[in-house]
């Protein structure tokens, strides 16, 4: 039995935003407005499972700064 506050995210929103941010064209405040999550929630998801490919954000056409790069790394 799970205590607290339910996830904003279920895993299968999670993967889903996980590929959509493989899309150079897409943002994360597009698949937040998408997934109906705060842009906030989406970076903390996406941070927590790591399996996640930073190559398109760290490339060109980035849309995510370095600092939130280099902290999903940690």
């Amino acid at each position: 039995m799970r205590i607290g506050r339910p996830p904003a995210m279920t895993p299968e929103q999670v993967r889903h935003a996980r590929a959509l941010l493989a899309q150079p064209d897409n943002t994360v405040a597009s698949i937040a407005k998408l997934l109906v999550a705060s842009r906030t929630t989406v970076y903390k998801y996406v941070r927590r499972h790591r399996e996640f490919n930073l190559s398109n954000w760290l490339c060109g056409g980035s849309r995510w700064s370095a600092r939130a790069a280099a902290g999903a790394l940690r």
